[in-house]
């Protein structure tokens, strides 16, 4: 499911659904180079136990190993988005 969204370079359904869209650190729609490596980052931080999600309770910006990994992270789509 994660990787058709990946290759089409498009934010989930649910995430379209909750009214998040994924950004860049700069604000900017991600690469297909960040996507992938998102992708990448989020089987490493389910591989890992679990301790790459959790992470975001420790992190001071609240991001997972992923968020990290990618320099991507989801936010509030703005209104018409």
């Amino acid at each position: 499911y994660k990787m058709l969204w990946t290759f089409a370079g498009a934010d989930t359904i649910g995430m379209q659904a909750a009214g998040l869209r994924l950004v860049d650190f700069d604000g900017r729609i991600p690469s297909p180079a960040q996507r992938y490596q998102r992708l990448a980052g989020e089987l490493v931080s389910t591989l890992a136990a679990g301790v790459g999600l959790v992470w975001a309770f420790v992190d001071q910006e609240r991001l997972t190993w992923h968020d990290h990994m990618s320099g991507t992270f989801p936010t509030l789509a703005e209104p018409g988005e």
